[in-house]
Protein backbone atom coordinates (compact mmCIF):
# COMPACT_ATOMS: atom_id res chain seq x y z
CA UNK A 1 0.00 0.00 0.00
CA UNK A 2 1.47 3.41 -0.95
CA UNK A 3 2.66 5.72 1.82
CA UNK A 4 0.28 8.67 2.39
CA UNK A 5 1.82 12.07 0.45
CA UNK A 6 3.14 13.99 2.85
CA UNK A 7 2.23 17.76 3.51
CA UNK A 8 4.68 20.53 2.07
CA UNK A 9 5.16 21.35 5.93
CA UNK A 10 7.11 17.61 6.39
CA UNK A 11 8.93 17.94 3.27
CA UNK A 12 11.58 20.22 4.46
CA UNK A 13 12.73 18.43 7.76
CA UNK A 14 12.36 14.84 6.11
CA UNK A 15 14.58 15.97 3.36
CA UNK A 16 17.02 17.00 6.31
CA UNK A 17 16.43 14.42 7.95
CA UNK A 18 17.12 11.77 5.27
CA UNK A 19 20.76 13.30 4.91
CA UNK A 20 21.76 12.79 8.15
CA UNK A 21 20.99 8.71 7.08
CA UNK A 22 18.25 8.43 9.98
CA UNK A 23 16.83 4.72 10.57
CA UNK A 24 13.47 4.20 9.80
CA UNK A 25 12.06 4.21 13.00
CA UNK A 26 13.96 7.48 14.26
CA UNK A 27 12.41 8.97 11.01
CA UNK A 28 9.02 7.47 11.76
CA UNK A 29 9.30 8.86 15.70
CA UNK A 30 10.52 12.21 14.72
CA UNK A 31 8.06 13.02 11.93
CA UNK A 32 4.98 11.67 14.61
CA UNK A 33 6.43 14.58 16.56
CA UNK A 34 6.63 16.93 14.26
CA UNK A 35 3.02 16.57 13.23
CA UNK A 36 2.11 16.90 16.85
CA UNK A 37 3.68 20.29 17.29
CA UNK A 38 2.91 21.33 13.36
CA UNK A 39 -1.03 21.32 14.65
CA UNK A 40 -2.60 24.53 14.31
CA UNK A 41 -3.42 25.04 17.90
CA UNK A 42 -0.54 22.11 19.61
CA UNK A 43 -2.21 20.96 23.26
CA UNK A 44 -0.49 20.63 26.15
CA UNK A 45 -1.49 16.81 25.71
CA UNK A 46 0.26 17.16 21.73
CA UNK A 47 3.63 18.75 23.44
CA UNK A 48 4.05 15.89 26.04
CA UNK A 49 3.14 13.08 23.16
CA UNK A 50 5.78 14.46 20.94
CA UNK A 51 8.55 14.61 23.88
CA UNK A 52 7.72 11.31 24.93
CA UNK A 53 8.03 10.34 20.93
CA UNK A 54 11.53 11.80 21.05
CA UNK A 55 12.83 10.63 24.66
CA UNK A 56 14.33 7.28 23.09
CA UNK A 57 16.37 8.48 20.81
CA UNK A 58 19.90 8.62 21.50
CA UNK A 59 20.56 12.48 21.23
CA UNK A 60 24.32 12.18 21.80
CA UNK A 61 24.72 10.57 18.51
CA UNK A 62 22.84 12.65 16.44
CA UNK A 63 24.05 16.08 17.17
CA UNK A 64 22.23 17.46 13.52
CA UNK A 65 18.97 15.47 14.08
CA UNK A 66 18.32 17.01 17.52
CA UNK A 67 18.21 20.30 15.85
CA UNK A 68 16.00 19.45 12.72
CA UNK A 69 12.62 20.07 14.91
CA UNK A 70 14.10 23.22 17.05
CA UNK A 71 15.30 24.99 13.79
CA UNK A 72 12.01 24.46 11.99
CA UNK A 73 9.99 25.55 14.77
CA UNK A 74 11.87 28.63 14.80
CA UNK A 75 11.58 29.69 11.40
CA UNK A 76 7.67 28.64 11.09
CA UNK A 77 7.48 31.15 14.36
CA UNK A 78 9.16 33.99 12.35
CA UNK A 79 7.47 33.21 9.30
CA UNK A 80 3.93 33.80 11.03
CA UNK A 81 2.35 37.17 10.92
CA UNK A 82 0.39 36.75 13.82
CA UNK A 83 2.16 37.63 16.93
CA UNK A 84 -0.22 35.05 19.18
CA UNK A 85 1.05 32.13 16.41
CA UNK A 86 4.55 33.02 16.35
CA UNK A 87 4.82 33.16 20.60
CA UNK A 88 3.06 29.39 20.22
CA UNK A 89 5.84 28.24 17.89
CA UNK A 90 8.44 29.69 20.04
CA UNK A 91 6.89 28.29 22.97
CA UNK A 92 6.82 25.07 21.60
CA UNK A 93 10.51 24.94 20.33
CA UNK A 94 11.68 25.94 23.50
CA UNK A 95 9.70 23.04 25.51
CA UNK A 96 11.85 20.55 23.11
CA UNK A 97 15.58 22.78 22.94
CA UNK A 98 14.92 23.03 26.81
CA UNK A 99 14.57 19.14 26.80
CA UNK A 100 17.16 18.46 24.86
CA UNK A 101 18.98 20.85 26.68
CA UNK A 102 20.37 22.25 23.70
CA UNK A 103 21.73 26.05 24.91
CA UNK A 104 22.44 26.78 21.45
CA UNK A 105 18.95 26.82 20.22
CA UNK A 106 17.52 28.69 23.57
CA UNK A 107 19.87 31.29 23.26
CA UNK A 108 18.28 31.86 19.69
CA UNK A 109 14.36 31.26 20.67
CA UNK A 110 14.41 33.05 23.96
CA UNK A 111 16.35 36.34 21.67
CA UNK A 112 13.24 35.74 19.17
CA UNK A 113 10.68 35.14 21.68
CA UNK A 114 11.62 38.43 23.63
CA UNK A 115 11.41 40.29 20.42
CA UNK A 116 8.23 39.03 20.01
CA UNK A 117 6.24 39.64 23.29
CA UNK A 118 8.11 43.29 22.36
CA UNK A 119 5.75 43.47 19.54
CA UNK A 120 2.43 43.26 21.70
CA UNK A 121 3.91 45.48 24.19
CA UNK A 122 4.76 42.28 26.81
CA UNK A 123 7.36 43.84 28.23
CA UNK A 124 8.28 42.02 31.33
CA UNK A 125 8.10 38.56 29.57
CA UNK A 126 10.59 40.36 26.74
CA UNK A 127 12.84 41.57 29.31
CA UNK A 128 12.84 38.10 31.15
CA UNK A 129 13.34 36.08 27.35
CA UNK A 130 16.41 38.06 26.92
CA UNK A 131 17.92 38.32 30.97
CA UNK A 132 17.77 34.51 30.32
CA UNK A 133 19.50 34.62 26.77
CA UNK A 134 22.28 36.93 28.21
CA UNK A 135 22.61 34.61 31.15
CA UNK A 136 23.36 31.51 28.96
CA UNK A 137 25.75 33.82 26.73
CA UNK A 138 27.62 34.93 29.40
CA UNK A 139 28.01 31.28 31.01
CA UNK A 140 29.35 29.46 27.86
CA UNK A 141 31.79 32.88 27.19
CA UNK A 142 33.62 31.76 30.35
CA UNK A 143 36.84 33.67 30.64
CA UNK A 144 36.48 35.47 27.28
CA UNK A 145 35.28 39.13 27.12
CA UNK A 146 32.48 37.40 24.73
CA UNK A 147 31.50 34.81 22.76
CA UNK A 148 29.72 37.29 20.22
CA UNK A 149 29.95 40.96 20.82
CA UNK A 150 27.80 42.40 18.13
CA UNK A 151 25.19 39.48 19.21
CA UNK A 152 25.35 40.25 22.99
CA UNK A 153 25.51 43.86 22.28
CA UNK A 154 22.06 43.63 20.19
CA UNK A 155 20.67 41.83 23.42
CA UNK A 156 21.97 44.01 26.05
CA UNK A 157 20.56 47.47 24.05
CA UNK A 158 17.01 45.39 23.41
CA UNK A 159 17.42 45.01 27.59
CA UNK A 160 18.35 48.19 28.70
CA UNK A 161 15.11 49.50 26.39
CA UNK A 162 12.79 47.28 28.18
CA UNK A 163 13.68 47.63 31.26
CA UNK A 164 13.44 51.76 30.41
CA UNK A 165 10.19 51.01 29.10
CA UNK A 166 8.94 49.25 33.04
CA UNK A 167 10.63 52.01 34.66
CA UNK A 168 13.52 50.07 35.73
CA UNK A 169 15.80 53.45 35.17
CA UNK A 170 19.09 51.89 36.71
CA UNK A 171 19.05 48.18 35.90
CA UNK A 172 18.40 49.50 32.44
CA UNK A 173 21.73 52.66 32.95
CA UNK A 174 23.88 49.27 34.18
CA UNK A 175 23.04 47.17 30.63
CA UNK A 176 23.55 50.32 28.77
CA UNK A 177 26.54 50.40 30.59
CA UNK A 178 27.53 47.42 29.92
CA UNK A 179 26.99 47.52 26.32
CA UNK A 180 29.25 50.32 25.99
CA UNK A 181 32.16 48.33 27.13
CA UNK A 182 31.35 45.81 24.60
CA UNK A 183 31.14 48.03 21.75
CA UNK A 184 35.05 48.15 21.07
CA UNK A 185 34.79 44.19 20.56
CA UNK A 186 32.03 45.29 17.59
CA UNK A 187 33.51 48.23 16.10
CA UNK A 188 31.28 46.59 12.54
CA UNK A 189 28.47 46.49 14.83
CA UNK A 190 26.83 50.07 13.91
CA UNK A 191 23.39 49.75 14.40
CA UNK A 192 23.80 47.89 17.36
CA UNK A 193 25.70 51.02 18.59
CA UNK A 194 23.41 53.02 17.76
CA UNK A 195 20.31 51.92 19.52
CA UNK A 196 22.69 52.26 22.48
CA UNK A 197 22.79 56.10 21.64
CA UNK A 198 18.87 55.70 21.28
CA UNK A 199 18.78 54.30 24.57
CA UNK A 200 20.88 56.82 25.96
CA UNK A 201 18.90 59.16 24.55
CA UNK A 202 15.66 58.09 26.68
CA UNK A 203 16.76 57.62 29.89
CA UNK A 204 18.98 61.40 29.42
CA UNK A 205 16.01 62.57 28.59
CA UNK A 206 14.12 60.97 31.38
CA UNK A 207 16.76 62.96 33.53
CA UNK A 208 16.58 66.22 31.90
CA UNK A 209 19.83 66.40 30.23
CA UNK A 210 17.94 66.91 27.11
CA UNK A 211 21.36 68.66 25.01
CA UNK A 212 23.14 65.22 25.69
CA UNK A 213 20.03 63.24 24.37
CA UNK A 214 19.63 65.43 21.78
CA UNK A 215 23.08 64.13 20.32
CA UNK A 216 23.03 61.01 21.48
CA UNK A 217 19.09 60.85 19.36
CA UNK A 218 21.11 62.80 15.83
CA UNK A 219 23.71 60.16 16.27
CA UNK A 220 21.37 57.04 16.18
CA UNK A 221 18.74 59.06 13.51
CA UNK A 222 21.95 58.89 11.15
CA UNK A 223 22.88 55.48 11.62
CA UNK A 224 19.12 54.07 11.47
CA UNK A 225 18.48 56.55 8.06
CA UNK A 226 21.16 54.35 6.73
CA UNK A 227 21.17 50.91 8.00
CA UNK A 228 17.76 50.44 10.04
CA UNK A 229 14.22 49.42 9.32
CA UNK A 230 11.62 51.50 8.76
CA UNK A 231 9.64 51.58 11.77
CA UNK A 232 12.80 52.03 13.67
CA UNK A 233 13.85 55.25 11.87
CA UNK A 234 10.69 56.82 12.50
CA UNK A 235 10.74 56.09 16.05
CA UNK A 236 13.81 57.35 16.80
CA UNK A 237 13.14 60.08 14.35
CA UNK A 238 9.74 61.37 16.86
CA UNK A 239 12.59 61.10 19.59
CA UNK A 240 14.87 63.59 18.61
CA UNK A 241 11.96 65.50 17.48
CA UNK A 242 10.19 65.59 21.02
CA UNK A 243 13.49 66.39 22.50
CA UNK A 244 14.55 69.03 20.22
CA UNK A 245 11.11 70.62 21.01
CA UNK A 246 12.22 69.86 25.11
CA UNK A 247 15.02 72.43 24.44
CA UNK A 248 13.31 75.24 23.05
CA UNK A 249 10.50 74.99 25.22
CA UNK A 250 13.02 75.09 28.45
CA UNK A 251 16.05 76.62 27.68
CA UNK A 252 15.47 79.15 24.83
CA UNK A 253 16.06 82.95 25.61
CA UNK A 254 16.13 85.78 23.54
CA UNK A 255 19.84 85.41 23.89
CA UNK A 256 19.29 81.27 23.14
CA UNK A 257 17.00 81.49 20.39
CA UNK A 258 14.72 78.18 19.61
CA UNK A 259 14.17 78.08 15.86
CA UNK A 260 17.54 76.23 15.42
CA UNK A 261 15.92 73.78 17.67
CA UNK A 262 12.11 73.88 16.20
CA UNK A 263 14.20 73.82 12.69
CA UNK A 264 15.47 69.99 13.88
CA UNK A 265 12.05 69.07 15.00
CA UNK A 266 10.67 70.31 12.05
CA UNK A 267 12.55 68.27 9.68
CA UNK A 268 12.37 65.12 11.98
CA UNK A 269 9.23 65.01 11.64
CA UNK A 270 8.57 65.58 7.90
CA UNK A 271 11.07 62.50 7.46
CA UNK A 272 9.15 60.22 10.02
CA UNK A 273 5.81 60.78 8.65
CA UNK A 274 6.84 60.20 5.13
CA UNK A 275 8.78 57.34 5.83
CA UNK A 276 5.59 56.18 8.07
CA UNK A 277 3.45 56.88 4.58
CA UNK A 278 5.55 54.81 2.80
CA UNK A 279 5.87 51.93 4.78
CA UNK A 280 2.17 51.68 5.74
CA UNK A 281 2.45 52.42 9.40
CA UNK A 282 -0.08 54.16 10.72
CA UNK A 283 1.39 53.78 14.43
CA UNK A 284 4.53 55.89 13.01
CA UNK A 285 2.42 58.62 11.34
CA UNK A 286 0.05 59.29 14.50
CA UNK A 287 3.50 59.39 16.60
CA UNK A 288 5.03 62.14 14.49
CA UNK A 289 1.38 63.50 14.35
CA UNK A 290 1.39 64.15 17.79
CA UNK A 291 5.31 65.78 17.75
CA UNK A 292 3.79 68.00 15.22
CA UNK A 293 1.36 69.01 17.32
CA UNK A 294 3.42 70.30 19.99
CA UNK A 295 5.92 71.97 17.67
CA UNK A 296 2.59 73.73 16.15
CA UNK A 297 1.80 74.67 20.04
CA UNK A 298 5.21 76.18 20.67
CA UNK A 299 5.89 78.15 17.61
CA UNK A 300 2.49 79.35 17.80
CA UNK A 301 1.25 78.08 14.41
CA UNK A 302 -2.28 78.86 13.41
CA UNK A 303 -3.11 75.56 13.80
CA UNK A 304 -6.05 73.73 16.13
CA UNK A 305 -3.83 71.49 17.47
CA UNK A 306 -6.16 69.92 20.41
CA UNK A 307 -8.33 69.16 17.11
CA UNK A 308 -5.21 67.21 15.68
CA UNK A 309 -4.34 65.06 19.03
CA UNK A 310 -7.95 64.33 19.12
CA UNK A 311 -7.63 62.64 16.02
CA UNK A 312 -4.68 61.01 16.89
CA UNK A 313 -6.90 59.80 19.92
CA UNK A 314 -9.38 58.23 17.56
CA UNK A 315 -6.97 56.59 15.66
CA UNK A 316 -5.41 54.58 18.22
CA UNK A 317 -8.96 53.57 19.78
CA UNK A 318 -9.79 52.02 15.87
CA UNK A 319 -6.40 50.32 16.00
CA UNK A 320 -6.61 49.43 19.63
CA UNK A 321 -3.32 50.90 20.23
CA UNK A 322 -3.41 51.24 24.40
CA UNK A 323 0.31 52.93 23.83
CA UNK A 324 -0.35 55.33 21.51
CA UNK A 325 -3.67 55.39 23.27
CA UNK A 326 -1.39 56.26 26.39
CA UNK A 327 0.90 58.53 24.64
CA UNK A 328 -2.02 60.98 22.80
CA UNK A 329 -3.86 61.46 26.21
CA UNK A 330 -0.37 62.73 27.72
CA UNK A 331 0.30 65.00 24.61
CA UNK A 332 -3.07 66.33 25.12
CA UNK A 333 -2.93 66.70 28.78
CA UNK A 334 0.77 68.32 28.34
CA UNK A 335 -1.39 71.01 25.75
CA UNK A 336 -4.26 71.72 27.91
CA UNK A 337 -1.59 72.66 30.82
CA UNK A 338 -0.61 75.27 28.73
CA UNK A 339 -3.29 76.37 27.56
CA UNK A 340 -3.98 77.36 31.82
CA UNK A 341 -7.00 75.30 31.33
CA UNK A 342 -5.69 73.08 34.79
CA UNK A 343 -8.82 71.12 35.47
CA UNK A 344 -8.94 69.38 32.65
CA UNK A 345 -5.35 68.92 31.85
CA UNK A 346 -5.26 67.22 35.00
CA UNK A 347 -8.05 64.95 34.40
CA UNK A 348 -5.99 64.04 31.37
CA UNK A 349 -3.19 63.04 33.31
CA UNK A 350 -5.16 60.65 35.54
CA UNK A 351 -6.19 59.06 31.94
CA UNK A 352 -3.21 58.44 31.00
CA UNK A 353 -2.45 56.65 34.10
CA UNK A 354 -5.69 54.70 34.04
CA UNK A 355 -4.73 53.84 30.35
CA UNK A 356 -1.66 52.65 31.44
CA UNK A 357 -3.12 49.87 33.65
CA UNK A 358 -4.11 47.67 30.34
CA UNK A 359 -0.03 47.96 29.04
CA UNK A 360 3.30 46.91 31.12
CA UNK A 361 5.00 50.89 29.86
CA UNK A 362 5.26 52.79 33.25
CA UNK A 363 7.28 55.12 31.77
CA UNK A 364 4.62 56.94 29.37
CA UNK A 365 3.25 57.80 32.87
CA UNK A 366 6.07 59.98 34.24
CA UNK A 367 5.42 63.15 32.68
CA UNK A 368 1.73 62.82 33.93
CA UNK A 369 2.87 61.72 37.40
CA UNK A 370 4.95 64.51 37.54
CA UNK A 371 1.88 66.78 37.16
CA UNK A 372 -0.42 65.61 39.40
CA UNK A 373 2.50 65.25 42.04
CA UNK A 374 3.40 68.87 41.54
CA UNK A 375 -0.13 70.34 41.54
CA UNK A 376 -0.60 68.01 45.23
CA UNK A 377 2.30 69.86 46.10
CA UNK A 378 1.08 73.17 45.71
CA UNK A 379 -2.41 72.52 47.38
Amino acid sequence: MPAAPLSFSLRQPLGLLAEDGLLSPETDRLLAAHALLHRPTPSDDDRRRALALIEPLDLRQLPRRRKTLTSYLLARAQGVRNTSRALEHYSTAFDLADHMHDEGALVDLLYHRGVAFRRISEFHAAADDLALCLRILREHAGDADSLDAAFELDVLARLAGFEQTLGHFELATQHLAEARRLMRLAPEAQLEQATVSWLAALLDRLRNRPFRALDSALTATRVYERLGDAASSTRIRYLAAEISLDVAERFCQPNFPAAPYFAIADREITSAIEQSRTSNDPYGVELALLAQARLHRLRRDNVNTQVQIERVICMARRLNDVTLLAQARSTLAEELLARGEVTSGLTMCRKVLDTLQWVQAPALGIPARRHLLRAQEGM
